[in-house]
């Protein structure tokens, strides 16, 4: 079977997850939360960090790279959104007719809305205000909330991640969204970026309850000989990226047996569903996947955006289940922690219109 992204398409093989995977496909409709200090700084997530001449990537206020890495860094300082309200949140979800949720542990930037005992650069250090809130563990809360309306939940977790020195090592200057070493002369460095993202993996699927699914972002993190013609364009680094997914998808499903896994774009075993991205297939696909397409422009909050209608998304949600597929919705609160009173409206309007 041809696989959107990535070659052959292999289902699952344990019956638990093949089970868990059968009812995810029945979910139809669910929503994606990006959070984070782009949040509270109003940028596209993560990206200005990246030293990349992309259209995405703006630094707009700034006269160079490094005083904008330092602007970014330091919002830990400020981060503080008192507004945060998970129940809130999970019930204009459950009421829009999604029927799971996918949250942000950790994006590209390394910022972990998780008690992570890995790194600093957290929201539960003492240096970001919010630290001292009883709500601080914001993955926690987000996920508990969710599940107490009836909501399956995932996990959003970066592959890369641009704050760990074993990554971008300090030694260096960041070249692109690679490591900035060759893993090949230093491979003491890389295996400890390994140890530590399998580390963080583990405490997100031992200490934050059931977990749906697990959502692996940052595709070009990966084993060499999997990058095709789909993905060369992102997947430069000439050598082999590999973080061991074998031993990650072990240890998780000894914890979590059901578990989805989507190492996304990769392909194999590990892409239990695929993810085509702002955009729907033009054909039908005879096998599981979600069109994760943004209600604005962009995954987290940006000021002034453009939203999508109701109805738009309505006839998104249509089209791509009767091609087979699921919808899972992008949307982010602002740096104060609550989403802008258009993302409640559209996710009120979006539940009457599935419910007529």
């Amino acid at each position: 079977m041809t696989n959107l992204n990535s070659g052959k398409y292999f289902y699952p093989k344990d019956d638990k997850v093949l089970a868990n995977l059968n009812k995810w496909r029945e979910y139809k409709f669910g929503v994606l939360i990006h959070f984070g200090l782009y949040s509270h700084l109003g940028v596209v997530e993560s990206w200005g960090l990246c030293p990349e001449d992309e259209e995405w990537i703006n630094r707009s206020g700034f006269d160079n790279y490094f005083e904008y890495v330092q602007n970014y860094r330091n919002a830990i300082s400020k981060f503080n959104p008192l507004n945060f309200d998970p129940v809130k949140w999970a019930r204009a979800i459950k009421n829009s007719g999604a029927q799971y949720v996918i949250f942000s542990a950790k994006h590209h930037d390394g910022f972990a809305l998780f008690d992570t005992a890995q790194s600093d650069f957290k929201i539960t250090n003492p240096r970001c205000p919010f630290s001292q809130n009883s709500k601080s563990n914001i993955t926690k809360e987000v996920l508990d909330a969710c599940r107490d309306e009836g909501l399956a939940v995932g996990i959003y977790f970066s592959k890369p991640d641009w704050s760990s020195p074993y990554y971008w090592w300090e030694y260096f200057p960041p070249i692109d969204r690679n490591p900035n070493y060759d893993i090949t002369k230093y491979p003491e460095r890389w295996n400890k970026f390994v140890e530590y993202t399998h580390a963080q993996l583990k405490e997100l699927l031992t200490e934050y309850g059931k977990i749906d699914i697990l959502w692996l972002d940052g595709t070009w993190v990966r084993p060499k000989h999997t990058i095709n013609k789909q993905v060369e364009s992102i997947c430069k680094y000439p050598h082999d990226l590999d973080i061991n997914i074998q031993s990650i998808a072990k240890f998780a499903r000894e914890k979590q047996p059901w578990l989805i896994i989507v190492d996304r774009w990769v392909g194999g075993e590990y892409e239990n569903y695929l993810t085509p991205e702002q955009k729907i297939p033009d054909e039908p696909i005879n096998v599981p996947w979600e069109s994760c397409i943004t209600l604005t422009k962009n995954w987290g909050w940006v000021e002034n955006d453009e939203y999508k209608s109701p109805e738009e998304i309505i006839q998104m949600l249509t089209a791509v289940n009767e091609k087979g597929g699921n919808l899972l919705l992008g949307i982010g609160p602002t740096g104060k922690g609550d989403f802008e009173i258009k993302v409640y409206d559209s996710l009120k309007k979006i539940g009457e219109l599935i419910s007529e």
